[in-house]
């Protein structure tokens, strides 16, 4: 597969897990409302189910978004590099990347 299929591929399928996080917390605040836990089902499942598939949307959606930064990585240090005028190449080296992966993971943390 080449590049932008797979770019697409990844586009499409972090809007379709967006979507479901949207529709699960739309069902969990609206028509589920809190307090609402044993008294209340949609389509056989509990506000408590349906918080489940909200938080595992949730996580599969982060996981997507990680694999899309990854993919960005270049560009992403590349644009943050110009505009810091940290850059002098339209490419940035192996070690510019490293150092500013292991700059942003430290100051993540």
């Amino acid at each position: 597969m080449n590049r932008t299929l797979v770019n697409v591929i990844i586009d499409l399928v972090a809007a379709l897990l967006f979507l479901g996080m949207i529709a699960t917390g739309y069902l969990l605040r609206f028509p589920l409302p809190p307090g609402s836990n044993k008294t209340l089902t949609l389509w056989g499942l509990s506000r408590h189910q349906w918080g489940n598939i909200h938080f595992w949307i949730s996580l599969g959606l982060l996981a997507i978004l990680m694999i899309h930064l990854a993919l960005h990585w270049n560009w992403i240090v590349t644009v943050i590099g110009k505009r810091c005028h940290l850059l002098k190449t339209s490419q940035p080296s192996l070690v510019h990347s490293a150092i500013w992966t292991l700059g942003v993971l430290i100051g993540v943390n």
